[in-house]
């Protein structure tokens, strides 16, 4: 007598690949790295010896100084070193994505899929990503110019000492570091939302189920989503009732995207699979 039982067919939500720590401290240290060199230019003018007493930085040494460090910083070209940074940024998230999307399939369905992962074809969205973030990167150190640029030139009018327009230095080169790392956090959990998206599509996946945090930092747009099915295909929608009938995400205020699309979005997507 045959005991053994035959599995019924059914579906299944695995676990969710979560955004990559290390990526996002990586590209966090890279961009302060950046913003400190800028920093030190800036300051190295403004500390500049001067042949007057005065403490006040409204001579014309000062301000030749001043702007021609400006200057050196606007002029220069930093496409290379952001694509590098880019690279780095989104290779790291890549491979920790493709590592634990194939984890999360083999926990859930007893098979390596590690070659099959392996061999997808994301090219474009590797690409578009690589491509956001230098844009990214570089608006950093325009930011940075216009910025600093403005609280200088207000200095320079007003005949701030030294010691304060360096304080004001610091102080805005602390809006810029804030700014970094508000984009480390912000793209670490797009790109890997983008990686989630493109590998479960390539596997004929379309359906999730909403996760998101629960706590008090939550939109209400996106807390009203949680345990519903929603679908990658048409981000409008949402089932409450197992997928049986999709309604506009609109009639209950809820947020038209994907999981981690959203500015700082620490949501998540469950896959659903068969087996």
């Amino acid at each position: 007598m045959n005991l053994t039982k035959r599995k019924k067919r059914g579906k299944r939500f695995i676990e969710p690949v979560r955004p990559s720590k290390r990526a996002e401290v990586y590209y966090r240290e890279q961009i302060n790295n950046l913003i400190k060199s800028m920093l030190d230019e800036i300051l190295k003018a403004v500390r500049k010896p001067k042949l007057t007493d005065s403490d006040e930085i409204g001579d014309d040494d000062s301000i030749d100084s001043v702007l021609m460090a400006l200057n050196t910083i606007a002029d220069k070209d930093i496409t290379e070193s952001a694509t590098r940074v880019a690279l780095g940024f989104v290779g790291r998230s890549n491979t920790q994505n493709k590592k634990r999307f194939a984890l999360s399939i083999e926990r859930a369905r007893g098979v390596d899929v590690t070659d099959i992962i392996d061999k997808m074809d994301i090219g474009d969205v590797v690409a578009e990503a690589i491509k956001e973030n230098v844009d990214l990167i570089k608006s950093i150190k325009t930011d940075f110019i216009n910025d600093i640029g403005a609280q200088i030139f207000e200095d320079f009018k007003k005949g701030t000492r030294q010691a304060d327009l360096v304080k004001n230095i610091y102080e805005r080169g602390n809006v810029t570091y804030s700014r970094a790392k508000f984009i480390a956090r912000d793209q670490t959990a797009k790109v890997n939302a983008a990686f989630n998206e493109a590998r479960e599509r390539k596997l004929g996946i379309d359906i999730y189920r909403w996760s998101g945090t629960g706590d008090e930092r939550e939109r209400k747009s996106h807390f009203v989503l949680n345990n519903m099915l929603c679908k990658y295909s048409d981000p409008t929608v949402y089932s409450d009732d197992g997928g049986e009938t999709w309604k506009k995400r609109s009639s209950i205020g809820a947020y038209e995207g994907n999981p981690g699309t959203d500015y700082l979005c620490r949501c998540l997507g469950l896959p659903q699979i068969n087996f």
